[in-house]
């Protein structure tokens, strides 16, 4: 086989290019790795769920609170969204909204509870385009659910649900 540099002279016509990247030597880490395998290479340790005693009280991020979905040709959607993991929510008011705004004439109904058995009724709304149902610091803990429903919404709508107030997260 023939030397590399003389063939890749030959094949560009002049004399090669100096390399701006030194050549990688020896394997490298993926992106996002722990780094290179070895004997020195370890898990990074993770605290225990004993190490989390204390409870700090801080508001609902909106990536937890917040549901949505595109409503089906059936007119109807159901969303819920609930506490994580070891968190408790203390839910103030839930914003619901679609698409269409203020010209949507559908109903949303709100249910508090487990899914499975959703027989706390939370609140009804007749603007399911756009409102808020008060829910007076109704206490969620893990497995609690604000479920709404849809009913005569418009298809193709994106209907959205958000949940505000307090949650306790372990620290």
């Amino acid at each position: 086989m023939p030397p590399l540099r003389p063939l890749i002279a030959r094949l560009m016509g002049s004399q090669p290019r100096r390399l701006l990247v030194p050549p990688l030597r020896g394997p490298t880490p993926h992106a996002g790795s722990w780094g290179l395998p070895g004997p020195n290479i370890r898990r990074p340790v993770t605290p225990g769920m004993e190490q989390y005693a204390g409870l700090q009280r801080v508001q609902i991020r909106t990536g937890e609170g917040t549901a949505t979905g595109v409503v089906p040709a059936s007119k109807t959607i159901t969303l819920s969204a609930g506490p994580q993991g070891l968190n408790t929510w203390y839910a103030s008011y839930a914003a619901i909204s679609t698409s269409t705004g203020a010209a949507d004439g559908s109903t949303a109904a709100l249910i508090v509870g487990p899914i499975s058995a959703g027989l706390a009724p939370g609140g009804q709304s007749y603007a399911g385009g756009g409102d808020s149902i008060g829910l007076a610091g109704q206490v969620l803990r893990p497995g609690d659910y604000i479920t709404i429903t849809w009913t005569n919404a418009k298809p193709g709508d994106t209907a959205t649900l958000t949940v505000y107030g307090e949650q306790d997260i372990p620290v």
